[in-house]
């Protein structure tokens, strides 16, 4: 009876030895064929610019941007997708001390798939409202073979040119 039993747990353990090593194989192709994805996550950015005063924009100042960015890349080798989220607020400092500063909140977000044959995709909206200000648009566009089958776009509130 304990030779039987030995012989039986014998039996399951290198049943489960088996097994184990399957597993792990199939683990390990796995891995080597899944895509390759990175993910870069800006917790926190900050930026300023100035910008000159400009007859149809108005005064000078200097924007500061503060915020979050995320951007998450996956590559399986036969197309590459690329995501983007961008949520921040933009406070203005106008050069004329008579106008008080002013803040505003933005939000982007970007699609971009790029497949081995060549065809691509290409989605962004873009918020930028605030302090009476609402820039925004909507913007696609696809190719297929090498030609733009889409090219789409939605805007509205636009600064004046050149602003």
């Amino acid at each position: 009876m304990t030779r039987a039993m030995g012989t039986r747990t014998g039996r399951a353990t290198r049943i489960g030895i088996v097994l184990g090593v399957l597993a792990s194989s199939l683990v390990a192709a796995t891995a080597s064929a899944a895509p390759v994805i990175t993910r870069e996550i800006e917790i926190h950015f900050s930026r300023s610019q100035h910008f000159d005063a400009d007859p149809n924009c108005g005064s000078g100042g200097t924007e500061v941007e503060e915020g979050n960015r995320h951007l998450f890349i996956v590559d399986d080798g036969s197309w590459l997708n690329v995501t983007g989220t961008s949520t921040f607020t933009i406070t203005v400092i106008p050069d004329d001390p008579s106008i008080a500063p002013s803040t505003r909140k933005v939000t982007s977000a970007a699609h971009f798939r790029l497949q081995t044959d060549g065809d691509a995709l290409y989605h962004e909206t873009f918020r930028d409202f605030g302090d009476g200000l609402k820039i925004r648009f909507m913007w696609t566009w696809v190719t297929r073979d090498g030609e733009v089958v889409v090219d789409h776009q939605i805007v509205g509130d636009q600064p004046p040119p050149g602003c």
